[in-house]
């Protein structure tokens, strides 16, 4: 008995092979994704994406296909340009047989799948990196000026979202203990909203940090006057103060043209308060306190 039942089995499954194997006309769902356009410059405005294909095909294949639970998916190119273009359905006859174990496109609901293209509006932005922000190690600050790499971006979309957009920035970044120049990548911040389809040139940018090792430094400054009365002669006490400051290593022995002063506006408002102001310094310097912060000064006339 068991014999018999084993030789059933068997019979049972090289007939089933055999079925499989054999070629048979089935309706089988499909979705076509369009390729091959530029989708930077454009964008898909409308398309015919569902299709029911007549296939030849194995069993096998079929039974294959049926079990998914998603639709036959084949990828179409059209040609960069605007309006609408159709596509012959028998140019998706190569991608049913590799998607689909070699099965003959016979037929389809259509004799043509038909997309339109458009344009994108375009804009292009200065790259701000004001988000991100730079820590320097002890005796370390910027030297100079950061420099940005592409320093300005094109989005692509449609105008009325680009017309919302102001700037284009960075993400929020923080890079710390930093002792040498060198360059940070730092990626674009995308707050145009998810629903907004934008297209960007790069999705990131490169930052040159210039950095030099700084020593302190205090120098004596007279204090001046700006928008002085030519006819009024002032005491100051005491007549010059203190500036600190951090100066680039290399620039140690320089001797930095500086300049302090107060403002005559404030001078004539309240003669016993006055808060010098340091005006006019070197890019290598940089400054700590003025001291005393506050000064005195007598209106001689």
């Amino acid at each position: 008995m068991r014999q018999l039942l084993a030789i059933l089995g068997i019979t049972a499954l090289v007939w089933l092979g055999l079925a499989m194997s054999e070629e048979g006309e089935y309706s089988i769902p499909a979705q076509v994704e369009v390729v091959g356009y530029d989708t930077l410059h454009y964008s898909i405005v409308r398309t015919d994406t569902a299709l029911t294909l007549k296939v030849r095909a194995s069993g096998y294949a079929a039974f294959l296909q049926s079990i998914s639970s998603q639709p036959l998916r084949l990828q179409l190119a059209v040609a960069d340009g605007e309006g609408c273009q159709a596509v012959a359905i028998g140019q998706l006859s190569g991608e049913v047989s590799r998607r689909m174990s070699g099965a003959q496109l016979l037929d389809a609901d259509r004799d043509s799948v038909r997309v339109r293209l458009a344009a994108r509006a375009s804009r292009t932005y200065a790259v701000q990196i004001k988000n991100a922000h730079f820590l320097f190690a002890d005796s370390y600050g910027l030297y100079g000026e950061p420099r940005v790499e592409p320093s300005e971006l094109t989005l692509y979309g449609a105008e009325e979202v680009l017309s919302q957009i102001d700037a284009v920035g960075v993400v929020d970044t923080t890079i710390a203990g930093i002792r040498a120049s060198g360059w940070y990548t730092l990626p674009v911040a995308q707050r145009w909203g998810s629903g907004a389809e934008v297209k960007t040139t790069c999705s990131e940018v490169r930052v040159y940090v210039p950095v030099e090792a700084y020593v302190e430094h205090q120098y004596q400054v007279p204090i001046t006057v700006s928008h002085a009365d030519t006819l009024t002669q002032l005491r100051f006490y005491p007549p010059q103060v203190t500036v600190r400051a951090w100066v680039a290593q290399h620039a140690v022995h320089n001797r930095p043209q500086l300049k302090v002063a107060v403002n005559y506006a404030d001078i004539e408002q309240h003669p016993d308060h006055l808060t010098p102001q340091l005006v006019q310094f070197p890019s290598y310097l940089r400054l700590r306190s003025i001291e005393p912060a506050e000064v005195q000064c007598v209106i001689i006339k």
